[in-house]
Formats: structure tokens, C-alpha cells, sequence
């Protein structure tokens, strides 16, 4: 249940960045301020980190080899571009239901 209501909440995001990108505004300030061609850069790049990591878990990926071979080279120049691995651990996560902080708990358990 909880996947699923993320996944539609991922859903819902970009179409919020795309209605927001429709906006007539030249500028927004977010965090640090951004154009419209920043929001459409954001919709794209996070529409298809969502979809590859999708597909990469679909075909047996695990996590170490979507990280290493996930590089989503087209948006090297975007301002988001240094949250990749982050948001790759995140999509991946949010697929397969697998947490990383819930295998952190348990090797503390056993100590």
C-alpha cells in the first residue's frame, strides 16, 4: 500500500512540475530560485531517473550495479545532477520495497 502511494505520489509530482512549468512566471524561488526551463529539466530528469531505475529493477539490477551503471549522462549540467546517486538509492528502494536503513538497524541488533 504504502509503494503504491508513493509511486502515485511520484506520479503526482510531475505533473505538479509540468503544470508549474505552464506557469507564466520568469522566475520561482524554490530553495535557490529557478527558471521555467529549470522546472522542465526537473520534470524530464526525474520522469526518466523513475522510469530507467524502474526498468533496471524489472531486468535483476541490483542497487551496487544501478548505481554504477545509472549515469544519466544528459543532465550532467543540471543543478540537480549531484543528488543522482541519492535519488537512484531512493527510486530503487521505493521499487523493491528493500530499505537500506532497515539493514543498518539490524547489523545493530546483533552487537
Amino acid at each position: 500500500m504504502l509503494r503504491s502511494t508513493m509511486r502515485k505520489e511520484m506520479s503526482d509530482g510531475n505533473v505538479l512540475l509540468d503544470q508549474v512549468a505552464a506557469m507564466d512566471f520568469a522566475q520561482i524561488l524554490p530553495a535557490h530560485g529557478a527558471t521555467r526551463a529549470d522546472v522542465k529539466e526537473l520534470a524530464a530528469m526525474l520522469a526518466d531517473e523513475y522510469a530507467t531505475v524502474k526498468d533496471a529493477v524489472n531486468r535483476g539490477a541490483s542497487l551496487d550495479q544501478a548505481l554504477k551503471t545509472l549515469t544519466f549522462s544528459q543532465y550532467k549540467g543540471s543543478r540537480n545532477y549531484g543528488r543522482l546517486e541519492g535519488e537512484i538509492k531512493a527510486l530503487y528502494e521505493l521499487q523493491t520495497g528493500k530499505r537500506s536503513y532497515f539493514v543498518v538497524r539490524e547489523k545493530f541488533r546483533s552487537r
